[in-house]
This record gives structure tokens, C-alpha cells and sequence, in this order.
């Protein structure tokens, strides 16, 4: 945010450096920034037409080796925006694809003694039990109380025993790293 008494000032650095460089800046207005880190916000635009920016966990998923389930940031975005709660958010979700977490495991991997292959795939449920990697018997990281999922149908329903509360612990969890929006502030160097 640039004070606006500031404006003329910012506008002939932003000019000066366009012709030193030869490179254009974009400009987007937002009306909230939420931010985890660097690496992970969520930029709301003044336009309510405008798109919504999504950066690090909150960027929609795509085929990536590993990928968390989607809806705990989701619950927490919406919160943060003050669209619903996060346990309306994970209660509400009847996609299944919203709660999978993805793991790319080159030695494969066992889930009760049975054995998953290298992609695998889970969401958490109630008497769930861990995953652990085929040679070493270690756990796979955030799999304690997974049940695999071999095929994903897309508009299949949620399972009965989708456990939403470990979901919303987890939101939760993620809702407690974030700067609070309103500490926003843009100072130039010298003030």
C-alpha cells in the first residue's frame, strides 16, 4: 500500500526504473492480502469481478508428485474472507477429490499389510491406520489415520467415515500461522 501522498514520489521511480530497464510493471489493486509467508496468500481485488490470486498452498491443485488435500485451505481461505466458517466449509464439501492427499513413493508403499504401489493416494477416516513406505517401514508423512484410495471418480460422493474432524484440526492448525491482514502496511526506505 502506497500512502498517498506518496504517489507522485512512487510513480517516478516506477518510471525511471521502466527506462533503465526496458521492463513494464503491472499494476493489480487488491482489497486484502492474507499471507501464511511469502510463498502462500491469497490476494482479494478491489473489482469484486476481478480474479482471486492464489499463490502456494491455496493455488488450485494440479498433477504435481505431492499434493495435500485441497480443502484445508480452502476452509481457510473462506474463513479468512469472511465467506463461511471452516467447519461449514469441510462439512459441507461432498467431493471426494477435495480431501485427497497425493504421494509420489518411488519404493512403493504398504497401508494393513497390503501393498499401495508408487503413487498413492488417501484421504483420513475414522480407525484409519498409517502408510509407510515398502523397505524401510517408515511412516509416510501426514498419513497417520489414511485409508487408501486406489481409483478417484470424479462427482464420486465422500465416504461415510471420512473423518472432517481431522480436516478441521488441521485447518485449524493452518489458520494460527497467518499475519493478521490489517498489520498490512508499505513504508519506503528512510521513513
Amino acid at each position: 500500500m502506497i500512502p498517498e501522498r506518496r504517489l507522485d514520489q512512487y510513480h517516478q521511480i516506477r518510471e525511471s526504473w521502466e527506462q533503465k530497464t526496458g521492463f513494464n510493471l503491472e499494476t493489480s489493486h487488491y482489497s486484502k492480502l492474507f499471507e501464511k509467508d511469502v510463498n502462500n496468500y491469497v490476494a482479494v481485488p478491489i473489482d469484486t469481478k476481478g480474479k482471486i490470486k492464489r499463490k502456494g498452498i491455496f493455488a488450485k491443485p494440479g498433477i504435481s508428485k505431492n499434493c495435500d488435500s485441497y480443502i484445508i485451505p480452502k476452509a481457510v481461505e473462506l474463513e479468512l474472507r469472511g465467506v463461511r466458517s471452516i467447519d461449514e466449509t469441510i462439512n459441507q464439501s461432498q467431493d471426494v477429490r477435495e480431501f485427497v492427499f497425493m504421494r509420489w513413493i518411488k519404493e512403493g508403499a504398504r497401508w494393513n499389510n497390503q501393498e499401495l504401489g508408487n503413487a498413492v493416494r488417501w484421504i483420513y477416516v475414522d480407525r484409519g491406520h498409517e502408510i509407510t513406505y515398502k523397505t524401510s517401514g517408515n511412516k509416510v508423512p501426514k498419513s497417520t489415520g489414511a485409508r487408501p484410495l486406489s481409483v478417484i471418480v470424479p462427482g464420486e460422493s465422500v465416504p461415510g467415515d471420512l473423518d472432517r474432524k481431522k480436516y478441521s484440526r488441521e485447518a485449524h492448525k493452518l489458520m494460527k500461522k497467518f499475519r493478521p491482514a490489517t498489520n498490512l502496511s508499505f513504508k519506503f526506505y528512510g521513513e
